[in-house]
């Protein structure tokens, strides 16, 4: 059961990583908007797919530790994950600014 629930973790977070790049960071042109199909598709989608991964994660660390409340595992782990894919922003942040200067 832990190595599905961490397995699940890691590809929630992959999606939400990918989701969160989408959104943000890949307009085709300057004034682009983003409510646009493609962006719903490519990066709402994997982002509340991560989010649904998320959940079902919390709710097997809740069985997992025989616990009946499912809300704080669920936190728990959808503040991981956001902890985790901020790092991995900061840190390319970082690695872009060091290429740069």
């Amino acid at each position: 059961m832990r190595f599905a629930s961490i397995s699940l973790f890691v590809i929630a977070c992959a999606l939400l990583y990918y989701g969160t790049a989408e959104m943000f960071l890949v307009p085709r042109h300057l004034r682009e908007s983003y409510f646009t199909a493609e962006r719903a598709l490519y990066g709402f989608l994997p982002t509340l797919l991560s989010l649904a991964l998320l959940a079902s994660v919390g709710s097997l660390w809740a069985r997992s530790n025989g616990s009946a409340n499912f809300r704080r595992p669920i936190l728990v782990a959808v503040r991981l994950a956001i902890g985790a894919v901020l790092a991995l922003w900061v840190g390319l942040i970082i690695i872009a600014d060091l290429r740069q200067g």
